[in-house]
């Protein structure tokens, strides 16, 4: 279970106490939606739209907007592959 999930942003796609699917291991690739764990310790559900060696461009559902994370900050990344 993951816990510390921000729903708010995600509200509008991924709904409270829903069951998200995660691939184990860090395998996700644009366009995908994902779990992000930051090192800070937070966790987000968003698109992975593109990856680079120093961010990665992601969009958040609620509201609809894209934004940029830094690589330094990030812990892992996993593949969303299934809810319910």
């Amino acid at each position: 279970m993951l816990r510390g999930c921000h729903g708010i942003p995600q509200s509008c796609v991924y709904v409270w106490c829903f069951v998200s699917i995660v691939v184990p291991s860090p395998s996700s690739s644009p366009p995908h939606d994902c779990v992000t764990v930051l090192k800070s310790g937070d966790i987000h559900i968003l698109r992975l739209l593109r990856m680079e060696a120093d961010k990665i461009r992601v969009q958040q559902f609620n509201p609809a907007r894209e934004k940029d994370m830094a690589r330094k900050d990030i812990e892992t990344i996993y593949a969303v592959i299934g809810r319910g």
